[in-house]
């Protein structure tokens, strides 16, 4: 019998810094969990540098601007890579998940105590058996029951800083995670908050100043800062050409896709394309 359900591989891969290349080459499509064994790396995130250390633990969320990495030439660390629909897919509990969201687009490194490393260490374990076991009928399944774990096991590490922050209720949560889940599927081609809003059953005001609330941001950066992200990652792709990307993007017309690209990377499509 054919298994439907089956795994797509390329939803969640786990990496180490001596065997793979370095995180920073995984960052655009993917949520990263970074784990350091030894040495020391620093990043820029929107404008502040960051500095990991062994013991650390790091989370790069899809849609940050994380740039301008470093690592030692001993730096090991095993780094988790799931994308962004899977991660919704199998997020257990959406309060605990958004206050989690909230305090990591500030603090992106976390250092940890021996206990709580050693708890990380064994779900990372785990997830190199199971990605392991590609004759598991039920693969896909087991892979998104051990990510929900993981999450569990994040939120106990977080607990002490994440039950200072804001109080959420669990509407407030559940529409932010459903923008988010239409933002990983739709940004590239709606660029308009109405079309956000009208799925979500609130006014575009209601879902700006919800998203801000609990971000940070507005609905519209969220918007700009996922597109923009799929803009260049296709702008890097010798495959499509300009006018392809333009129409795959949904811009009603060439003039207006090279004006947007302009306005939100400061160059031309061309432009883009040849510095890369």
């Amino acid at each position: 019998m054919k298994n439907d359900n089956s795994f797509n591989r390329e939803d969640v891969l786990l990496l180490n810094t001596k065997q793979n290349e370095t995180p920073d080459h995984f960052f655009g499509r993917y949520h990263l969990h970074i784990l350091c064994h030894e040495g020391t790396a620093d990043f820029q995130l929107n404008g502040e540098r960051f500095f990991i250390k062994k013991g650390d633990f790091v989370i790069w969320q899809l849609g940050s601007s994380v740039k301008d990495c470093h690592y030692s030439d001993d730096f090991d660390a095993d780094f988790l890579c799931v994308s962004s629909p899977f991660l919704i897919a199998y997020n257990p509990e959406k309060v605990w998940a958004t206050k989690a969201f909230v305090f990591i687009k500030k603090n992106p490194v976390y250092s940890l105590n021996e206990e709580m490393f050693s708890l990380l260490e064994h779900d990372f374990q785990e997830f190199r058996y199971r990605l392991n076991q590609t004759s598991h009928v039920f693969q896909k399944d087991v892979m998104g029951a051990l990510l929900e774990s993981f999450f569990f096991d994040l939120w106990n590490v977080y607990y002490p800083v994440l039950c200072e922050e804001q109080h959420l209720t669990n509407n407030t949560s559940d529409i932010f995670h459903r923008f988010m889940s239409l933002l990983s599927q739709h940004a590239y081609r709606e660029r308009k908050i109405t079309y956000y809003s009208d799925r979500l059953f609130v006014t575009p005001k209601y879902l700006s100043e919800l998203s801000k609330k609990v971000s940070g941001k507005t609905a519209s950066d969220w918007i700009t800062g996922y597109c923009v992200q799929e803009l260049q990652r296709l702008l890097r792709d010798p495959e499509m050409t300009l006018g392809e990307i333009s129409d795959y993007m949904n811009f009603p017309n060439y003039p207006n896709f090279t004006k947007y690209v302009k306005t939100n990377l400061g160059v031309s499509p061309k432009e883009f394309r040849e510095n890369v």
